[in-house]
């Protein structure tokens, strides 16, 4: 799973997924994230969000391997 920690201007933290990076139709700089939160939750509990890495909110963009909960 593919996680971000987006830090605003205030200084909070937050933690999301990645589900999608690519170009969008509405802006046409490449590398465009679509993020959703809270991280490894039902889709339809996720809110989703598209931000770009250029808007220097990205504090660290990391790949996690978690262990199977079912072993």
């Amino acid at each position: 799973m593919r996680i971000v920690k987006l830090v605003n201007a205030k200084g909070n933290e937050s933690f999301h997924q990645v589900v999608k990076a690519g170009s969008v139709r509405f802006d046409h700089r490449p590398g465009w994230l679509l993020l959703a939160t809270p991280p490894g939750a039902k889709p339809q509990k996720q809110e989703v969000q598209w931000i770009h890495p250029s808007d220097g909110q990205i504090a660290w963009d990391r790949q996690f391997r978690f262990a199977d909960a079912k072993k």
